[in-house]
């Protein structure tokens, strides 16, 4: 994806005010400069990073905060419209169980945050749950049961990227139901059905990392 993108992630939290920014989604790695995006939460703010180059990257996030009870399980999403160089911010109190699709979503914050990127890097960067940088920075304390990437600013066109816990049956690796990549657990992960994720996962391109 190297264009409009929307990052959709229902994602339970221990803290869902952090001090220290912590990832939900990404695919971002600042070895050999292969920064592309990444989803982030801080002080119950949500925030995008992009960088068209893969060095230089370009930051915005919600005017408002979140107000999500610790421990409990929501619907997170962001939308970044190439063309007009803005960003939108939405969350959901939808059961885990709603198809992303289908989800119904509430703005957070101001509408068409200003995020000026020319496109974004094609990186070689893993995409990972909950980390980047391979699994070795800014953790999300928490659990995310699904998570996907679409190569538009429609949330209900088809995803290049679906991860459902729900997918896991035993081993170290889960396929994807819907976009057939494969996770493999690393580290301490663990999945829970019927959906929590609790650290990392790859694939050929795909990686998962949450920290529990």
């Amino acid at each position: 994806i190297t264009g409009d993108i929307t990052i959709i992630a229902y994602v339970t939290m221990d803290d869902w005010t952090p001090a220290v920014a912590e990832t939900i989604l990404s695919k971002y790695n600042t070895v050999g400069n292969q920064r592309a995006y990444i989803l982030t939460i801080t002080a119950g703010a949500l925030g995008l990073s992009s960088s068209a180059d893969g060095s230089i990257f370009v930051v915005s996030a919600s005017s408002d905060t979140v107000s999500f009870t610790d421990g409990t399980g929501h619907w997170l999403r962001v939308t970044w419209n190439d063309s007009a160089d803005t960003a939108n911010y939405y969350t959901s109190d939808e059961l885990p169980s709603t198809d992303p699709s289908a989800v119904n979503w509430d703005q957070l914050g101001n509408i068409d945050v200003a995020h000026v990127s020319a496109g974004l890097f094609d990186s070689t960067a893993l995409i990972e749950i909950g980390a980047l940088n391979t699994g070795s920075s800014s953790l999300l304390v928490g659990s995310v049961s699904r998570a996907t990437i679409t190569a538009s600013t429609d949330p209900t066109a088809t995803p290049a990227v679906s991860f459902d816990a729900n997918d896991y049956s035993t081993g170290s690796t889960l396929t994807s139901s819907a976009t057939g990549e494969v996770y493999t657990l690393n580290g301490s992960a663990n999945t829970v059905k019927p959906g929590t994720v609790l650290s990392t996962i790859e694939s050929t391109d795909l990686s998962t990392v949450i920290d529990d």
